[in-house]
């Protein structure tokens, strides 16, 4: 569990630098111009570990999620995270397709989305303006629903859903080929 949180942290650490670095030369311009006070730019500090907590309060339901698993499958997801397996890139996030279940950073979230916890998949291809986005609507026996969004480069990698969605007999609604 400890490489998978730390990746999703490094991700998310990997999307927060150019925003930082942005909103730093913006001040730092601001501040030699006048228009700012020096304490202005303890704004980025502040936003770095604001951002830093929401990615840590935004694991727990993954953390949660893994705790109440038997051992033995934890330590089986966490021994097949650390070997090589598809992941797949979405928008704002990738997911990793593991034999026994989804592990998705999508939308600044980690989820863990267990095989047998999962009711029916649906793929929407949108018309008009969204043309260029797809996306795969989970379905848990829960009744939750979860979406995982593709780009126009990224419907590649619904295929690879579809394939293993159908492995874990998950009723599939929709099409997954890419034109």
């Amino acid at each position: 569990m400890h490489r998978i949180l730390r990746d999703f942290y490094l991700a998310e650490l990997r999307g927060l630098l150019p925003l930082l670095a942005a909103i730093a030369l913006l001040l730092g311009y601001l501040i030699l111009r006048g228009l700012f006070p020096v304490q202005a730019i303890l704004f980025c500090p502040l936003l770095a570990v604001l951002a830093s907590l929401r990615a840590w309060l935004s694991s727990t339901a993954f953390r949660n999620a893994f705790e109440t698993l038997p051992l033995a499958r934890q330590e089986h997801i966490a021994r097949e995270y650390t070997q090589p397996h598809p992941a797949v890139p979405m928008y704002q996030g990738e997911a990793h397709l593991l034999s026994d279940c989804l592990l998705c950073r999508s939308r600044r979230t980690l989820l863990l989305l267990p095989s047998e916890t999962l009711a029916y998949a649906k793929f929407v291809h949108y018309g008009g303006r969204n043309r260029a986005v797809s996306a795969l609507l989970l379905t848990g026996l829960d009744g939750k629903s979860f979406r995982l969004e593709f780009l126009a480069g990224q419907k590649k990698g619904l295929a690879a859903f579809a394939d293993i969605l159908d492995a874990w007999d998950v009723p599939i609604e929709g099409c997954a080929t890419v034109e």
